[in-house]
């Protein structure tokens, strides 16, 4: 199994979950439906309640805050929000709906930030991971491609999709704490059209060696993943602390 938190969880198996339902999240300007579980600090999209993994996990402690965005297309849509500019969009088919998510959601983002305070003698930097851009062989197929971000073996978050291209362009900047004794910096270039063995080619950079230089700003050659990819490419990605 790869780095991952909750990765295989079936949508089924939230039973206890404070609010599941359907939602409607923002994606290249569109909405798409989806199946939404409330989960401790986590919400998790699946594309419908009996799937068997999610599509995608939220981690709320990202976010800040969340403001009414309403637009032509969805009447009752909501942003949740961060100071550092992460964003996540979603709307649902009612106001009382709308109210219901906002404040569970609320609640939960004000608890995490509650922890994160009271945690933070354990937590030994804040850093932020800019993933820029991916290129691969210009011989090989077209991919549809998002990286995904690790300390160790805990997801940190993941970049929108790019679709078909072999040098695909993210610039997407992420910001995380760093807990004690962090061995390994991983991102991982994934194909978005494959469910399983899905990892392109990977870079892990020892946390000490960043740690060491402060600034990381490089091209990184891409690494096999496990997977039945041959990398033939490299990442550039750039890092700094606070």
């Amino acid at each position: 199994m790869e780095p991952g938190d909750d990765k295989y969880r079936p949508a089924w198996s939230f039973k206890n979950a404070p609010k599941v339902g359907i939602l409607y999240y923002k994606r290249r300007l569109l909405f798409n439906q989806g199946w939404f579980v409330l989960h401790n600090d986590k919400l998790y999209r699946f594309q419908n309640d009996g799937q068997n993994k999610p599509r995608e996990i939220y981690y709320l402690n990202e976010f800040d805050k969340i403001e009414f965005s309403g637009d032509k297309t969805k009447e009752f849509a909501f942003t949740l929000k961060s100071r550092y500019g992460k964003s996540l969009t979603l709307a649902t088919d009612s106001e009382k709906e709308m109210e219901n998510w906002c404040n569970l959601l609320s609640e939960t983002i004000k608890l995490t930030s509650s922890v994160k305070k009271f945690s933070e003698h354990s937590i030994q930097n804040e850093c932020y991971c800019k993933v820029i851009e991916a290129k691969l062989s210009e011989s090989g197929p077209y991919l549809d491609s998002y990286c995904s971000l690790y300390i160790d073996h805990v997801n940190k978050g993941r970049t929108f999709t790019v679709f078909s291209s072999t040098s695909p362009i993210f610039d997407e900047e992420f910001q995380f704490s760093i807990p004690e004794n962090s061995q390994f910096l991983i991102i991982q270039l994934k194909d978005g059209k494959k469910k399983k063995l899905n990892t392109i080619g990977q870079v892990w950079v020892s946390m000490a060696q960043i740690q060491q230089q402060k600034i990381v700003d490089s091209w990184f050659k891409l690494a096999p993943g496990g997977t039945v990819y041959e990398p033939k490419g490299s990442l550039s990605f750039n890092y700094y602390e606070e």
